[in-house]
């Protein structure tokens, strides 16, 4: 078998590069034992918006990962929402930007985080825990974190910022290595000299 010099280097590189203990999966997709640890510190809803179908994938510490159709969800719908949180957003009516904002909020509770939040209590997550959302697509520009409805009293929560501490991540492994950093830097000594 022929194989070029260049590549042969790339090669030899590549695996002088993996036999170092932080690189072992360099150039590799990460397993996904190691990607599993993102939702340690609270469940992981990751939100995958295609044109075939869109789901919520919910990652939780010691536990498979769980899926579930989000069946009014389109790509489609989610862009729509985009482009009116836009529109809201740069209104100078005080009016208009308030029942477009509020329309968004609602449109992403009924049709995404009230099934996540419904599954998330389901599952035995107690209100008031950390989660952490992994949207896709055009759902990466709205805040699935203020998703429900805020004008109405009700004796049970109609919106996100009532059930869950949100926060958001752009990827998994992004996760993991932002914990490991902390991790890591937690055990550094540190001293002040005044």
């Amino acid at each position: 078998m022929y194989t070029s010099r260049p590549s042969k280097r790339w090669d030899d590189a590549v695996t002088r590069i993996r036999a170092l203990p932080e690189f072992t999966t360099f150039l590799r997709p990460t397993p996904f034992n190691e990607l599993a640890h993102a939702a340690d510190e609270g469940p992981v809803i990751i939100v995958n918006i295609s044109d075939y179908r869109c789901d919520a994938i919910i990652l939780r510490s010691g536990a498979e990962p769980s899926d579930m159709e989000l069946p009014t969800v389109t790509r489609a719908k989610t862009t729509r929402m985009t482009a009116l949180m836009e529109e809201a957003l740069g209104s100078l009516d005080d009016g208009h930007r308030e029942s477009g904002v509020e329309k968004v909020l609602n449109d992403l509770w009924v049709s995404v985080v009230q099934l996540v939040v419904q599954r998330l209590e389901e599952d035995g997550v107690p209100r008031g825990s950390r989660i952490w959302w992994c949207p896709t697509s055009a759902l990466c520009l709205l805040p699935l974190h203020a998703a429900g409805v805020h004008q109405k009293q009700q004796s049970e929560p109609s919106n996100l910022l009532d059930t869950f501490v949100s926060s958001y991540t752009t990827t998994l492994s992004a996760l993991v290595r932002a914990r490991k950093r902390k991790l890591r830097s937690a055990e550094r000594p540190r001293a002040l000299a005044v």
